[in-house]
């Protein structure tokens, strides 16, 4: 009795100091909304919000972008809704949870303790409050040990100029999860990859895949440092600021004490979020002077080179001649445009020269043309020079590079024909050119005869070659590969409910496997197991929050539903619950305990489901 009176006196307590547990919205006409946020955030990360509505799916998402704290991402809609049916002493009953939801991705622009205010949701066209919300947003620590360097070649460029730009990041210990933000502001722009990463294969050594303001970019890799090239093509007259540039990163501070319950391979390695940062740069852009410019200006700034060779240096007239033509200058030389050898006045004059322009082929240094000319007359002495105009940013004045002439002996030829024509064809063989009766000209050349010993070696090769062993494994081979798949494909018609059960379990252990670092292994492994369940009951991926899939899983009544259901929950508490990265459950504990429940969730119902059918 006592204990009953104190707790009376409790809740009258908080309930006049207006204190409503676990409210997070407004509640009416059986219709709820709430916010759910993260209670701490790092700066420079994002997250997710949900609104959730209870009791209506007539909710059009609300207009966020007004949150002056936050940079606000619409994602998607979330259909959280469901039905269970259940049948006790042969009396049905049916339960509909109607759950609908949007969900945003938030970015702090600042560190400190950021509100977002009430938020206005239109359920069935009536207005519902949300409550607010506090976040506490942390800047991580800065990094000991570690430097990150910000440098251009040219502080100073002509519009069209390519710029190369370097970020370094030198390490001191091992990290995990590095993202790199590198802000560009300012006049118009192109930004392409630089010279150091382009030719870098994916798996090649001293290539290193890493995070760049959000997508996937390659930079190599020393073991001390990361270098990230890019070139900057600026494309009009101002100024461009590049940076401030910022590395966040997950680094090694300790080890946590072995326990009994841990497996001989996982990591006991305690982390902390710390970033590094390089100061920002400005280039001044200044236009092209107008004093001097080419008609022809090729657009291009900085200074090249022009070189040329031929495949042939004594020829007939109207022999072909392959002539190749490099031209180099700075990174990138996918900068060099076609070239026009029909514009080349002197070369378009002695010799016969493709009438379009040609595309050059780029090699790391170089942009390289591939054109065929063909001598006008016997009288050509050489190839005339190549020429191509730029801007030189140094003398601060136009050019133009020239290749040398190419001494070239030109024989007189015995066919005569107009030199811009097409080629004559080819003349038929002698054994079907027709002679003037009609007839065809009888082949008098003597017959190569084989011994046996040739035609039983012919016969050998031709039953060695590839071609015939492949004819001979690829029916049978095609023929068990078909037999296979029809097997498969039976199998899922058969019984469709397990073979797309299988499925949910292989893209689980899949997403419980994240590529990307950069990922929190309990948020990778919360949006994994809700996706599981949603394969599982039939709904589309992303539509099912921790809470709804959890409820799910409850709802069939098996052990190992409830064990997923348990690990979503034991997720969602340490990711909105404000517990720090480095007390979170481990990814690989998580995974081994998902998989194993998702395989015995389908035992349990396959046997139950067997039981009913006795």
């Amino acid at each position: 009795m006592r204990t009953r009176w104190l707790m009376l006196v409790a809740v009258c307590a908080l309930a006049a100091l207006g204190w409503t547990p676990h409210a997070t919205g407004q509640t009416r006409e059986g219709v709820t909304v709430q916010l759910q946020a993260p209670q701490r955030m790092y700066l420079g990360d994002n997250q997710d919000i949900q609104i959730v509505v209870t009791g209506s799916r007539n909710v059009p998402p609300p207009d966020l972008s007004g949150l002056a704290n936050f940079e606000v991402v619409y994602r998607a809609p979330q259909d959280m809704s469901s039905t269970m049916t259940t049948i006790i002493n042969g009396r049905v009953s049916t339960n509909v949870s109607i759950t609908y939801g949007h969900l945003y991705s938030i970015t702090p622009r600042r560190a400190g303790t950021l509100e977002i205010p009430p938020i206005t949701v239109m359920v069935d066209g009536k207005p519902y409050t949300t409550r607010g919300a506090t976040i506490e947003v942390v800047q991580p620590a800065q990094g000991n040990g570690f430097s990150l360097s910000l440098t251009v070649d040219h502080a100073k460029a002509f519009v069209g100029q390519p710029i190369l730009l370097r970020l370094v990041w030198t390490l001191g210990k091992d990290v995990a999860g590095v993202q790199f933000a590198l802000p560009i502001d300012g006049a118009e722009h192109e930004t392409l990859p630089g010279p150091m990463t382009r030719p870098l294969a994916r798996n090649s050594p001293g290539a290193a895949v890493v995070t760049l303001n959000g997508a996937e970019a390659m930079g190599t890799f020393d073991q001390q440092a990361v270098t990230i090239d890019r070139v900057i093509v600026p494309k009009q007259a101002g100024r461009i600021t590049i940076g401030p540039a910022r590395a966040d990163y997950l680094t090694v501070v300790g080890q946590r004490q072995r326990t009994m319950f841990d497996s001989p391979f996982e990591s006991r390695n305690i982390t902390e979020r710390q970033f590094s940062s390089a100061a920002p740069i400005e280039i001044e852009v200044e236009d092209l002077p107008a004093d001097g410019r080419p008609a022809d200006f090729s657009g291009l700034v900085g200074q090249y080179e022009i070189t040329a060779s031929a495949d042939a240096t004594s020829v007939s007239v109207g022999e072909p001649i392959n002539l190749m033509v490099g031209v180099a200058g700075p990174y990138p030389p996918s900068l060099v445009p076609a070239l026009d050898f029909s514009a080349q006045k002197s070369l378009n004059t002695h010799f016969r020269v493709a009438r379009d322009p040609v595309l050059p082929q780029t090699t790391a240094t170089a942009a390289i043309f591939n054109t065929m000319i063909r001598a006008r007359s016997d009288s050509v002495t050489a190839i005339d020079p190549v020429t191509i105009n730029y801007f030189d940013p140094v003398a601060r004045r136009y050019r133009t590079a020239s290749t040398p002439a190419i001494p070239l002996a030109v024989k007189a030829s015995t066919t005569v024909g107009l030199p811009d024509e097409p080629e004559a064809a080819e003349p038929e063989p002698p054994a079907t050119r027709a002679r003037p009766g009609g007839l065809p000209d009888i082949d008098r050349r003597p017959i190569a005869g084989d011994g046996g010993g040739a035609l039983g070696k012919s016969v050998r090769n031709v039953l060695r070659s590839t071609t015939t062993i492949g004819l001979l494994v690829a029916p049978p081979l095609i023929c068990g590969l078909v037999a296979a798949g029809m097997g498969v494909a039976r199998w899922r018609r058969r019984d469709p409910e397990r073979a797309r059960r299988a499925a949910a379990v292989r893209r689980l252990r899949r997403s419980l496997r994240p590529r990307d670092r950069s990922i929190d292994p309990t948020d990778a492994a919360a949006r994994a197991l809700a996706n599981f369940a949603a394969d599982w009951f039939s709904h589309p991926a992303d539509t099912l929050t921790g809470p709804a899939a959890a409820r799910l899983l409850e709802a069939n009544d098996t052990q190992a539903g409830r064990t997923i259901a348990g690990l979503i929950r034991e997720c969602d508490a340490a990711r909105f619950g404000g517990v720090r990265a480095t007390e979170r459950p481990d990814i690989h504990t998580i995974a081994d305990r998902a998989l194993g429940a998702a395989r015995a969730f389908g035992r349990e119902l396959r046997w139950a489901s067997r039981g009913r059918a006795a």
